[in-house]
């Protein structure tokens, strides 16, 4: 009898190992699968992306096509630039010794009369003093 209980038991344990290693089977499948299905999920998502990334730089391409012209119309405008950067600077080497001199001139021959316009003022001024309508300050 407790032979037969012993055989049922390790039937049983028997089954129960059977069992767990089934399971674990299962797990074992279900993370495989879980990790493919990453896989291809990170795979189409990659791709997506740069599906996105290459449609935005077009888009940007266009933008600067359509702002900036070609590169040919970019050449051409950066050599009118210079072009105009030459003209300048010849002109200003043609005339700072002209305006140096006039400045000079204007500084070193001041005029120190007294403006008729201001002369007027004061004389106004000094007779307003004089008659008491404005009143003298005292030092």
């Amino acid at each position: 009898y407790l032979y037969s209980i012993q055989r049922k038991m390790e039937g049983n344990v028997q089954l129960l190992l059977n069992a767990e290693r089934k399971a674990n089977e299962i797990i074992e499948r279900a993370q495989e699968e879980k990790s493919n299905r990453l896989k291809e999920a990170r795979f189409h998502a990659n791709q997506e992306i740069e599906k996105f990334r290459q449609q935005e730089e077009e888009n940007y391409k266009a933008e600067i096509q359509r702002r900036w012209g070609s590169k040919d119309d970019l050449k051409e405008l950066e050599s009118k630039t210079q072009k105009e950067i030459q003209d300048i600077t010849k002109e200003f080497e043609e005339n700072k010794n002209k305006v140096i001199d006039l400045l000079l001139e204007n500084v070193m021959s001041v005029n120190l009369e007294i403006p008729d316009v201001v002369k007027g003022v004061f004389e106004q001024l000094f007779q307003l003093v004089c008659t008491g309508i404005i009143p003298e300050k005292k030092k």
